[in-house]
C-alpha cells in the first residue's frame, strides 16, 4: 500500500509538472510568458508529464484488484469511499473557498454547483467542475462500478478476473468502433486497456508464472500505446506549443506499465521485509534492518532499469529476493533470550523454509544471468519449475506452521502473565502472590533469613465511592498501588490480594523494614493524592514476621491481618505489628 501510494504521488507530480511547464494556455498568464520561454529546454520533456494519468490508471487497476480480493461488495465500496471521499471533499471545499476570495480572477462557484461536485457526478450531469482534474475520478468511479458488478459481487477469483479483463477488452474495442456515447461512457474504450493492464500486473504479482496474466499485460500495453498515440500525437507544426513523437508517447505509456510491474515485484520483496519486521518485534535486535528496508527499492529500481533485458531483470529480481531471504534466515538464528517466543524449533523451521526458497530463487537468478539458454519458461515442464512449485508450497506451509508455533508460545506466555496480574493495578494478584510466597518462605527457612509480611487496607473506600464516584475510587486504588510499587525495595513482592487490600512480602528484612516502607508510602501519598485525586488518601496496615511454626503463607497472613484489624480498631491510618513484635522492635531499635 505504501509503495503504491508513493507511485501514485509520483504520477500526480508528473501531471502537475505538465500543467505548469508542459502546456500553453492559461498557465502562460500566471507565468507572465509561455512556459516555452520560462523553460526553454525542460518544457519539451515536461510535455510528456500527461502520461502520469495513464500510469495512474494502471496503478488503479493494480490497487483495486488487490484491495477487492476476499472482500464483499459492501466492504469494497466502503474501503474505496473511506480512502477517496475525505480527500476529494477537502479539495473541493478548499478550491471553492479560494474562488470565493476577493481579488481572485476565477468566477465564484455557485452553491448548487458546489453541492453537486461533492457527489462526483458533475460530469455526467453537465455541471461545471470545481476541480479541473476530477475527470480522472469520474473514470475511476466507472471502473469501480464495473469491477464491483462483474467481479466483486460474484466473488473475486483469478479465473473471474481473467474473464473480466478479456471481456472488457473486447467490449471496449467494439464500443470504440460503434462510436455510441452511452457505450463510451460505460466501457471507457480510451482508458480500459490501462485499468486492465493494472489488473494483469496484479495477477503477475500473485504468480509470476501465470501465462494468462502476462498475456493480459502485453495485450493491454499494445492497445494502450496505440490509443494514446492516436489521441496525443500530431504532425510537427511550428505553431504548436511542443511536439511529442510517437516513439516518445509509446515509451511514456510503457514506462507506466514497467513502473507498476516493478512495484509488483517490489511488493514481493516488501513482504519479506514485513516478515523481518514482525520477527524483530518478537525477537528485538535482529540484524539487517537497513538491508531489509532498502531491498524493495533496489528490486524495483533494478527491475525497471533492466526492463528491455529479460535475462537481466529476472536475474536481478530473483537474486535480490533470494539474498533477502537468506539474510532474514541468518537474522532469525541470532541468539535470543530464553522463552517460548524465541524457541529454537520454530526459528529453525522458518530458516530452513526461507533457505530453500532462497536457493531456488538464486538458482533462477544464476540461470538468467549466466546460462540464459537453459532458463526454462514459467509454464515449461522443467525440473526446476516443478521443484520450485513443490518446494515453494511446502516451504510456505512450513513457514506458516513456524509462525503459528511462535504465536502460540507468545500467547501462552501472555496468558500466564495475565493469570498472575491484577488488571486494574498491574500488580501481582493473590494467586501469583501465594505461588511466589512458597519460594520465598523456602529460601528464608533454608538460609535462616528473616521474612516480613506487610498487609495494607485503604481507609474509607466506600465513602470515596459514594462522595466522588466509583471512577475516583478506582483511581485511588491505582494511585496507592503505584506508590507501593515505587517505594518497595528491590526483591520485595507486592500484590493486590483483595479489593482494597494489598500485601508486601519482604525477604532479608530486619524488623525496621516494614515501618520504614510504611513511612515512605505515607509520605508519597501525602504528596500525590491531593494533586491527582483532589483529596487525601489514608490506609491502615499490619505486619508480621515469619516464625518457626508457620506452615505456609496463610499462617503468616493470618497474624498480619490480625495486626491490621488492631490498627483499624485503634482509629485507622496507622501501622500495627503482630503481638510480641513491638517489644522485639524496641530492642532492635533502642530509643
Amino acid at each position: 500500500t505504501f509503495v503504491a501510494g508513493a507511485a501514485t504521488l509520483v504520477t500526480a507530480l508528473a501531471v502537475a509538472a505538465y500543467h505548469y511547464g508542459g502546456r500553453d494556455g492559461e498557465i502562460a498568464k500566471a507565468w507572465g510568458a509561455s512556459p516555452a520561454v520560462q523553460f526553454p529546454t525542460a518544457h519539451s520533456w515536461l510535455a510528456y508529464g500527461w502520461a502520469g494519468v495513464q500510469a495512474f490508471f494502471v496503478i488503479s487497476g493494480f490497487v483495486i484488484c488487490a484491495s477487492a480480493w476476499g472482500r464483499s461488495v459492501q466492504a469494497f465500496f466502503a474501503s474505496r469511499a473511506s480512502r477517496l471521499l475525505p480527500a476529494y471533499w477537502a479539495a473541493v471545499i478548499l478550491v471553492a473557498a479560494v474562488f470565493a476570495l476577493p481579488g481572485i480572477a476565477f468566477a465564484r462557484v455557485s452553491v448548487s454547483e458546489f453541492l453537486v461536485n461533492l457527489t462526483m457526478l458533475q460530469m455526467p450531469l453537465g455541471a461545471d467542475r470545481v476541480l479541473g482534474v476530477c475527470w480522472t475520478l469520474w473514470a475511476e468511479v466507472r471502473f469501480y462500478v464495473l469491477f464491483a458488478l462483474c467481479v466483486v459481487l460474484p466473488g473475486v477469483t483469478r479465473r473471474r478476473v481473467i474473464w473480466f479483463c478479456g471481456g472488457w477488452t473486447l467490449a471496449s474495442v467494439l464500443a470504440q468502433s460503434a462510436r455510441e456515447p452511452l457505450l463510451d461512457m460505460v466501457l471507457m474504450p480510451e482508458y480500459a486497456s490501462l485499468f486492465i493492464g493494472g489488473m494483469g500486473l496484479y495477477l503477475v504479482h500473485r504468480d509470476r508464472r501465470d501465462t494468462a496474466a502476462w498475456l493480459i499485460v502485453v495485450f493491454s500495453l499494445l492497445l494502450s500505446q496505440y490509443q494514446t498515440v492516436e489521441a496525443m500525437w500530431h504532425a510537427p507544426n511550428a505553431d504548436y506549443f511542443s511536439y511529442r513523437s510517437q516513439l516518445g508517447i509509446a515509451l511514456a505509456v510503457t514506462v507506466g506499465f514497467v513502473a507498476v510491474g516493478a512495484v509488483a515485484l517490489g511488493l514481493l520483496s516488501a513482504s519479506v521485509t514485513l516478515l523481518w519486521m514482525a520477527a524483530d518485534r518478537w525477537l528485538p535486535g535482529r540484524l539487517g534492518r537497513f538491508f531489509q528496508y532498502g531491498m524493495p527499492v533496489l528490486v524495483m529500481v533494478g527491475y525497471g532499469a533492466g526492463w528491455d533485458n529479460y535475462a537481466l531483470r529476472l536475474a536481478w529480481s530473483n537474486g535480490c529476493i533470494g539474498l533477502q531471504m537468506l539474510a532474514f534466515g541468518v537474522s532469525l538464528m541470532q541468539p535470543v533470550k530464553r522463552g517460548p517466543v524465541g524457541h529454537l524449533r520454530w526459528r529453525l523451521l522458518f530458516t530452513v523454509s526461507l533457505g530453500l526458497l532462497a536457493l531456488l530463487n538464486l538458482a533462477r537468478a544464476y540461470l538468467a544471468g549466466f546460462d540464459t539458454g537453459n532458463l526454462p519458461r514459467f509454464d515449461a515442464p522443467h525440473p526446476l519449475n516443478m521443484a520450485f512449485a513443490v518446494v515453494a508450497n511446502v516451504c510456505v506451509l512450513a513457514a506458516a506452521i513456524a509462525i503459528l508455533v511462535a504465536w502460540r508460545g507468545e500467547s501462552e506466555v501472555e496468558l500466564r502473565r495475565l493469570s498472575q496480574v491484577d488488571a486494574a493495578t498491574g500488580l501481582a494478584n493473590r494467586r501469583a502472590f501465594q505461588q511466589r510466597s512458597v519460594d520465598m518462605i523456602s529460601m528464608a527457612r533454608r538460609y535462616s533469613e528473616p521474612l516480613m509480611l506487610l498487609v495494607m487496607d485503604l481507609d474509607g473506600c466506600k465513602a470515596i465511592n459514594a462522595t466522588h464516584g466509583e471512577l475516583k475510587g478506582d483511581q485511588a486504588i491505582a494511585l496507592f498501588a503505584r506508590c507501593l510499587d515505587e517505594q518497595k525495595r528491590l526483591g520485595d513482592v507486592v500484590a493486590r490480594i483483595d479489593g482494597q487490600r494489598f500485601a508486601v512480602m519482604m525477604a532479608r528484612s530486619d524488623l525496621v523494614g516494614p515501618p520504614a516502607l510504611d513511612r515512605r508510602v505515607r509520605e508519597a501519598l501525602l504528596e500525590l493524592a491531593p494533586r491527582e485525586l483532589g483529596f487525601t488518601l489514608g490506609y491502615s496496615a499490619g505486619w508480621a514476621k515469619l516464625r518457626y511454626g508457620d506452615r505456609n503463607i496463610e499462617d503468616l497472613l493470618h497474624r498480619a491481618e490480625a495486626a491490621l484489624y488492631a490498627a483499624k480498631r485503634q482509629g485507622k491510618g496507622r501501622l500495627c505489628a503482630e503481638p510480641g513484635l513491638e517489644a522485639e522492635l524496641s530492642v532492635a531499635v533502642p530509643a
